[in-house]
Order: C-alpha cells, then structure tokens, then sequence
C-alpha cells in the first residue's frame, strides 16, 4: 500500500461540518485524484467544503517531546511542542493537494546547512538599486501686487 493510500484512508473519514449537515465525512464532499507518491491530490465537489476541510485538517495535530536549546550554557529544557499532521495546498489547477506535515526538526534541507537567507552574510552581493529621481525644484510663488487705484477710479 503506498503512503498515498494510507494517507487517503487516514483523512477519507474525518468528520467535517459543512452547511450544518449532520454525520458528514471528508470522502463524501470530495474526490480523490491520481497524485504522487506522498500526496494526496483531492477536487472538491463542492466549493463551500474547502473551508471546512482546512478547518477539519488544522484540527488535526501531532504532540512530541523535543529538547530546546534556549539558553547556551544550560541544559536543554524538554518540553512539549505540537504540529500540524497534515500540510494543505490549494493549487491553480482547482485541485488541493494534502501531505503529511515534517516538522522543521525533521528535515533535511534544515539539518544540511546548505541554505541561506537572501541578502544576508558576507558573500551575499550587494543589491543593485536604482538611483531615486532629482526632486524637480518647485516654482516660485507668484507675487501678489498690490494694485492701486488710478486717479480715474478714485473719482
């Protein structure tokens, strides 16, 4: 069986609230579709089930002990953290594809040291930016005369 399948039977029975209906599972609001090995491609039949399927997904957590290293020269405190068990996308194609949730501990591109943050360090290159515009100078107000009164008008 692969870990598709078992993810599928995992989430086909969830109960999920949509419209108030009583006694509704996941498998009767949507329709699973060929996908990977590790995901489960999901087309909703109805547009207002995606709501409550993130809802029904995100309910859905994992609870482990890990040791964190808060202090440097203290022992690591071990303390419970919870995850998310499933991952969920919305993908353009109006499928949603569900897999299951590695928490950051557990991933390899995590544990390697082969990634980086953009714009940080000493080899980061320098951003490229473009030189802002002069101010253009603003006109000079208009004087206001004071007008006088020729002798003709005065009369």
């Amino acid at each position: 069986m692969a870990k598709s399948d078992t993810l599928w039977k995992e989430i086909e029975n969830l109960p999920i609230e949509v419209a108030a209906l009583p006694n509704q599972k996941v498998g009767m609001h949507v329709d699973r579709l060929a996908g990977t090995d590790n995901e489960v491609y999901l087309r909703l039949k109805s547009p207002m089930a995606l709501p409550a399927l993130e809802a029904t997904l995100r309910a859905q957590m994992m609870w482990r002990q890990e040791k964190r290293h808060d202090r440097p020269h203290a022992e690591p405190e071990v303390v419970d953290v919870s995850y998310p068990k499933y991952d969920l996308k919305e993908n353009e194609g109006g499928y949603i594809v569900v897999s299951r949730h590695v928490p950051p501990p557990d991933r390899d591109e995590l544990q390697t040291g082969e990634f980086f943050v953009s714009g940080k360090g000493e080899d980061a290159p320098e951003p490229e930016l473009e030189p802002e515009p002069e101010p253009k100078p603003k006109p000079a107000p208009k004087r206001r005369t004071r007008r006088t009164r020729s002798k003709k008008e005065e009369s």
